[in-house]
């Protein structure tokens, strides 16, 4: 992974299990929500499975920031991997809460006990 092992480092992250995957409909079946990073991603998505078009939402807007994208630093220097990763990171720290709790929602709170839906905007 070149630059992005030593970034995982730097941040403490553990990607010794990841496993670099190619993208199928199985895949995006499999989940409610698809997110991505950049618009590319979002048509390449949709033009060949249709039916996620509604599901694939770009991390910037999921997050409230709007169509934005976030580069994919693929190919270059490191500190563009640190903007994509600090952009992401601060995406994933705004929209985690709204998340956890929609799935606990879904599931039921830990003591049984009804909660109150918290809406999750993907458009």
């Amino acid at each position: 992974f070149g630059y992005l092992s030593e970034l995982f480092i730097k941040k403490d992250i553990d990607n010794s299990k990841h496993i670099s995957t190619k993208l199928t409909g199985r895949h995006l079946a499999d989940y409610d929500i698809i997110v991505v990073m950049e618009r590319m991603q979002k048509r390449y998505i949709t033009k060949r499975y249709s039916w996620a078009e509604e599901k694939t939402v770009l991390l910037k807007k999921l997050a409230g920031y709007g169509d934005i994208d976030i580069s994919d630093p693929i190919n270059k220097p490191p500190e563009f991997y640190d903007m994509a990763f600090e952009q992401i990171n601060d995406c994933i720290n705004k929209i985690l809460p709204i998340l956890l709790t929609n799935e606990e929602n879904k599931n039921g709170s830990a003591d049984g006990t009804a909660t109150q839906n918290v809406p999750c905007e993907t458009k």
